[in-house]
């Protein structure tokens, strides 16, 4: 490999606290090699490192311990031992292991290196991501980094508008299989005239981010019908309780400011308060899939 990648630096360095390059290399390493996420490994690592302290596994681990890490990916891979119980990562773990007051997930996922006490439109995107605490549905960082939005520290309507036209916008991405790395070459114009190129389908703009937004309610049609609701479109407590202090300044995101946001955003994609698709959507995504369809499932 070239050199390590951001969030591995971000998740194994700075979540499980390595300090040598030397040895986050190596754990990137061997996630490489057992195909492992390094995002939820060093999530998990440093979830362990807890878990020693409270006495709740039977191996002891502090931040950095480079050579127990090495054995514990080992079990963790293998599922052997406390490994078992880590390799499903740090929702199910937590409550296995009792710990579900320090879990930081939403939805079951581990997040990424961007924290939404410093960068606030990451609360956002976090919360209402359909597979957990993804900062790729939205990449509602790069809004925050650039100032698109306003400033970082701000939920304002404005911003989450734009993580809402980002939203599309990344769907674009994953429906066409463009690599979000391409966010300053492919615009959505750019995208649907791609689209029409490739395709042959006449079909409008409008209508091409028409499209964009369906996958989005329909994705959400289906969450909800396997019982997922606003409940875990909330943040880890942690997130509204602890303080972070970055660039000698405090920052944090209190529990009434993120659900203001989250039901402006609601409002903006036709979702009831309670975290469920307003009748007149589902019916118009029930006619869809009726017409599309027909009577399989």
């Amino acid at each position: 490999m070239d050199g390590p990648e951001y969030e591995t630096i971000y998740a194994l360095g700075g979540v499980f606290g390595l300090t040598r390059l030397d040895d986050l290399i190596y754990l990137n390493y061997l996630a490489d090699i057992y195909g492992v996420d390094t995002i939820t490994l060093g999530n998990v690592l440093g979830f362990a490192v807890v878990a020693s302290m409270r006495g709740k596994i039977n191996i002891k681990i502090n931040y950095s311990d480079v050579e127990v890490a090495v054995d514990l990916v080992k079990k963790i891979v293998y599922r052997q031992d406390i490994g078992d119980i880590l390799a499903d990562g740090v929702a199910k773990a937590s409550k296995k292991l009792g710990m579900e007051d320090i879990a930081v997930h939403v939805k079951g996922l581990e997040p990424a290196g961007y924290d939404p006490r410093v960068l606030k439109g990451m609360s956002i995107a976090y919360g209402t991501s359909p597979r957990g605490a993804c900062h790729l549905r939205s990449m509602a960082y790069i809004i925050d980094i650039r100032g698109l939005a306003g400033d970082p520290s701000e939920l304002s309507d404005e911003k989450i508008r734009k993580i809402a036209e980002y939203e599309e916008w990344m769907t674009s991405f994953d429906s066409l299989i463009v690599c979000k790395f391409g966010r300053d070459i492919f615009d959505l114009e750019l995208m649907w005239r791609l689209y029409r190129a490739v395709t042959g389908f006449d079909i409008k703009f409008n209508e091409y981010r028409e499209s964009l937004r369906r996958i989005i309610l329909l994705t959400r049609y289906y969450n909800e019908r396997e019982g997922l609701s606003k409940k875990d479109d909330m943040l880890p407590k942690r997130i509204f309780e602890e303080s972070l202090e970055f660039a000698g300044k405090k920052h944090g995101l209190s529990r009434e400011e993120y659900l203001r946001a989250l039901s402006r955003y609601y409002e903006l994609r036709g979702i009831t308060y309670d975290g469920k698709l307003r009748q007149d959507v589902k019916s118009e995504l029930e006619k869809l899939l009726s017409e599309n369809l027909g009577d399989s499932e």
